[in-house]
Parts: C-alpha cells; structure tokens; sequence
C-alpha cells in the first residue's frame, strides 16, 4: 500500500512525500524490491548518485531480475563516469530483454511494422518455444504468416490463439 502511494508521487514528482511513503512500505517489507528501485529514481532525481547506486543494489540484492533496476543503475553509473561498468549493466539489460518471449514478441512486432516477416517470424518463434501457450504470440503468428502468403499457417495459428484465448487458465 505504502509502496503503490510512494510510486504515485514520484510520477507527481512530489519527492518528500515519495520518501516518506517509501520508507514506511520498508518498514513493513525491508525486502521490496519494487520500494528500493523507486528510493533509486529519488535519489537519482535529487542527484544523491550514492543513495541512487546503493538503492538499486539493494533492489537488485532482493530481485535479481528486475530490469527497471538493472537499467537504472547503469543510468546511475553512466552519470557517475563510469562508462565502463555503465556498459557491462546494460549489456545484462540486453541480455535479459533478448531471453524475454514478451520482449521478443514486441521485436517481432517491430520487424512486421517493417516489412521483414522472418525476422518477426524468428522472434515469435522464439517467444512461442518459452510460453507455447500465450494466444497473443499465436495471433501475431497468424498475422505474420498473413502477410507471407502462407494462409495455411495463418489459419493453424489463429485457431490455435483462438484455443487458448477461450480455454480456462491452467
């Protein structure tokens, strides 16, 4: 609750209150990774690099896998001078979104967007394999194998979307 008021007000970008509201959401859970990635975006708005670096570390001790985190430290150390460990943490970024099917299937998206259907083709293909039961990566199939000609795949995929949007959650 106190995480979610704390998160609202630094959209508003009213930072005291933020601060206090974020601090009392870690009074209740010291291990909320989500609280010490917003405590980063303060401290880095404020241009407390220190505080900034040592929050997300924090975040990132609690949730390893949090992007948001992972990206905004290394905005942190870009800030700092240090270009190098800047692009070691985005490198990690990269690789992390590279081996995300939603991730994946926003590329795919792209590449359709641009005309090339086998690289979008690619990306689903890949996104599929992860979570072979997502009705959206089956769509996006379906439309890009519309645009190949190949309407035959078209149709396998769009009911297989069709299947899974209308079967109940497992």
């Amino acid at each position: 609750y106190y995480s979610n008021l704390g998160a609202e007000e630094v959209r508003d970008n009213n930072l005291p209150l933020a601060l206090a509201y974020l601090n009392k959401a870690l009074e209740y859970e010291p291990g909320f990774a989500a609280a010490w990635t917003n405590l980063g975006v303060i401290y880095s708005r404020v241009d407390d690099l220190d505080s900034a670096t040592q929050a997300y570390r924090v975040s990132l001790f609690y949730d390893s896998d949090s992007v948001t985190a992972l990206s905004n430290l290394a905005s942190v150390m870009q800030r700092r001078g240090d270009i190098e460990q800047a692009q070691q943490l985005l490198a990690e970024v990269d690789n992390y979104r590279r081996s995300s099917p939603y991730y994946r299937h926003q590329l795919a998206a792209q590449s359709a967007a641009e005309g090339d259907y086998e690289t979008a083709l690619n990306h689903l293909n890949y996104a599929v394999r992860k979570i072979p039961k997502e009705e959206r990566f089956h769509f996006a199939l379906s439309v890009v194998y519309t645009a190949m000609g190949d309407d035959k795949a078209a149709a396998r995929e769009l009911n297989r979307a069709k299947d899974l949007a209308s079967s109940p959650i497992s």
